[in-house]
């Protein structure tokens, strides 16, 4: 199955073609309809109202009717639909913002449309993950938010029981204050509090379930800092996700939740350019346990990054990463179990080991650390 992110990449990728620029139509779709109709045949299905809020619909602009390139076609021919930026029934027309950085994509609507709910039997061989039992409702949004929330409303009155919205955007000082306010961090402070100001626990029982509650909530804080780095949802919490983690790593007892935690915080200082504190953070895991791959790597990275970011250049800090990344290459050969986010620090630093022998520089052996006493 293609996938979603490269369907938007790639102009010609999968369906039909706008003949007015060439672009794509309708997009990434898996083949899935052979499981949906064996479904579908052995049970009586209610169809499924799928709202998808987005922008860049491939309709008719006077009829609202489905587009179709060479007879084939995603969708109903007459799709149920309302333009929340020109307030009216019909919801065909480009998406005007990129999906990335300087990456149009101006049929995105129909993309996701067509991997939600893109029908079988269209003679396009593919069809989407819910074609055999869903109908796309088509929501045009410009993504503020009043108008998303009265797409989210006329969804559910219009009977939809799930609601897609493939959008983002950037969260600005009052989005961050908003989020400070709410969520995850009132709940943490709100538990942290709690635990802190309670009074001993007389019985040695309940003193080890509320220890052990304490490093469940510090562990769960510091999943969570570590998914919105890597993710790059959030960014801008590196000084909250220090104090979180350092505290959990103190408390922790268990030696593979400790070195996790510790590679969390280098990686979170690593993504959010804190390079002095991920290098700590990593040479300190290699302190203790001197062949651990990963944080070799990351720290190779982040010795580069420290290095390329001065004038003149520290060479000497660009040929001890150039060490490091060069035994993780050796150490750590792609591998096809690898996850998303390993796939990309090897990518990532087998780049940066190229640039740097492009640069007439020799990867040298990386001295033996002497195993920390525990």
């Amino acid at each position: 199955m293609n996938s979603y992110d490269n369907a938007f990449k790639n102009p010609s990728f999968w369906g039909m073609q706008d003949p007015r620029n060439g672009t794509t139509a309708n997009s990434s779709r898996s083949n899935v309809a052979g499981a949906w109709q064996f479904m579908a045949a052995h049970r009586q299905w209610q169809r499924v109202q799928v709202a998808i809020l987005d922008g860049g619909f491939w309709l008719n602009q006077t009829t609202g009717q489905s587009l179709a390139g060479a007879g084939l076609n995603d969708f109903p021919q007459n799709p149920v639909q309302f333009d929340f930026v020109n307030n009216d029934f019909f919801a065909g027309g480009e998406n005007t913002g990129n999906c990335g950085v300087a990456n149009p994509c101006v049929w995105h609507g129909n993309g996701s449309a067509s991997v939600a709910t893109g029908a079988v039997n269209n003679r396009a061989a593919a069809a989407g993950t819910g074609g055999q039992v869903s109908d796309p409702m088509m929501f045009k949004t410009g993504y503020g938010t009043d108008q998303v929330r009265n797409a989210i409303r006329t969804s559910v009155a219009w009977g939809a029981e799930v609601v897609n919205m493939s959008f983002g955007g950037p969260c600005d000082e009052g989005c961050s204050k908003y989020k400070q306010k709410s969520g995850y961090y009132s709940a943490f402070q709100d538990a942290v509090n709690v635990i802190k100001t309670a009074e001993a626990a007389a019985d040695p029982v309940d003193q080890k379930r509320r220890d052990t509650l304490k490093s469940d909530l510090y562990a769960a804080a510091t999943e969570i800092h570590r998914l919105k780095a890597v993710s790059g949802v959030d960014t801008t919490k590196a000084d909250d996700a220090e104090k979180v983690i350092t505290a959990y790593i103190a408390m922790e007892a268990d030696p593979a939740k400790k070195l996790a935690a510790q590679m969390a915080l280098g990686d979170i200082m690593r993504l959010t350019g804190n390079f002095d504190k991920a290098v700590a953070a990593y040479k300190q895991i290699l302190a203790g346990k001197p062949d651990y791959a990963d944080a070799m790597g990351s720290l190779g990275l982040c010795l580069f990054a420290q290095g390329a970011a001065v004038v003149p250049e520290d060479k000497e800090k660009e040929q001890e990463g150039l060490n490091y990344m060069q035994k993780y290459t050796e150490m750590a050969p792609v591998a096809a179990t690898d996850s998303q986010a390993v796939r990309e620090l090897k990518q990532s630093v087998k780049e940066t080991v190229d640039y740097l022998k492009s640069q007439k520089m020799a990867p040298q052996k990386v001295p033996a650390t002497p195993k920390k006493k525990p």
